[in-house]
């Protein structure tokens, strides 16, 4: 599963070899379709407020295109409503180049908690290509002190180490999705140590702040609360491009905005994002799949 050895190894293939999982004390786990609990069959009387409001904090100039994929990954994984909010000075080309179903708004660079209204919004996330230029860091600890479930991503991370402490006294739910480089920033524990014990690590991480870790790499690891750690199973080396995380940050936010539990999203989130790049890579290859190519995947993984 880790660094190196799937390039050793074949297909990873899960079989029932008749020990009841209950009877043994397992805190490690390989991601299932059947272990997860979205999608679900939608009622019919319902309408675009139930199924998440969600906020998406990002975007800078040169750095527009993160904002605009985490969007349509919230939307495709069936986000209700998104709301974008993006520095002045990239509104123009992030309206213009942003679906039609989100609304896009700004802020100044001297942002507030009174720029983003939250009013029956079920979810936030923060960070895809919001750069380290401006000072992000206060708006963490604000959001940080909310009762909305939080997705901090790429960027957003990079800030949360300046207050990384004001995670312990959250009371709110939270999901961080770094990559080994941006854990390593944030626990501030050379990257090499970090690949010689990743479950070590993570699994400390989540227990001490009581949050769940998303550790991305080819076995995405998700790490719960609690100490346990799920291995994922989907995803190619293809998937290995810009504005892939960005996808998935907006995958999680849009699938805890329809009052799915914050763990559970980030497992959810993992697998699909991964199914729907192993779906196009099966088709077409894996030397051309996009960030773009695992979006419009979603509609054939994701039923």
């Amino acid at each position: 599963m880790l660094n190196d050895g799937p390039d050793y190894t074949g297909d990873t293939v899960l079989i029932d070899i008749g020990v009841d999982e209950n009877s043994i004390p397992n805190e490690k786990h390989y991601t299932q379709e059947s272990d997860l609990k979205f999608p679900q069959k939608r009622k019919k009387n319902t309408h675009k407020y139930d199924y998440g409001s969600v906020v998406v904090i990002a975007g800078s100039k040169g750095m527009s295109g993160a904002g605009i994929l985490s969007i349509e990954g919230a939307l495709k994984s069936g986000g209700g409503l998104v709301t974008c909010y993006v520095p002045q000075d990239i509104y123009i080309p992030v309206v213009a180049r942003a679906p039609a179903e989100a609304l896009i708004k700004t802020y100044d660079c001297n942002i507030t908690s009174d720029d983003i209204k939250y009013d029956r919004k079920k979810v936030i996330l923060i960070g895809p290509g919001i750069g380290r230029a401006k000072n992000y860091s206060f708006i963490l600890e604000h959001l940080l002190e909310g009762s909305l479930p939080v997705v901090i991503d790429a960027d957003g991370i990079h800030h949360l180490a300046v207050v990384v402490d004001s995670l312990k006294e959250s009371k709110t739910p939270v999901v961080i999705t770094p990559h080994f480089a941006e854990f390593s920033k944030l626990i501030d524990v050379p990257r090499e140590d970090i690949l010689k014990d990743p479950i070590g690590y993570g699994q400390k991480f989540a227990i001490e702040y009581q949050v769940v870790v998303v550790l991305k790499g080819y076995r995405t690891m998700v790490f719960g609360t609690n100490g346990e750690i799920w291995f994922n199973s989907t995803g190619n080396p293809g998937m290995a491009t810009g504005g892939s995380g960005d996808v998935l940050a907006g995958m999680i936010a849009g699938i805890a905005g329809q009052n799915v539990d914050l763990f559970e999203a980030a497992r959810a989130g993992v697998f699909y994002h991964g199914k729907a790049g192993d779906y196009y890579a099966a088709n077409f290859g894996q030397s051309t799949l996009t960030a773009h190519s695992i979006i419009e995947s979603l509609k054939y993984v994701l039923k």
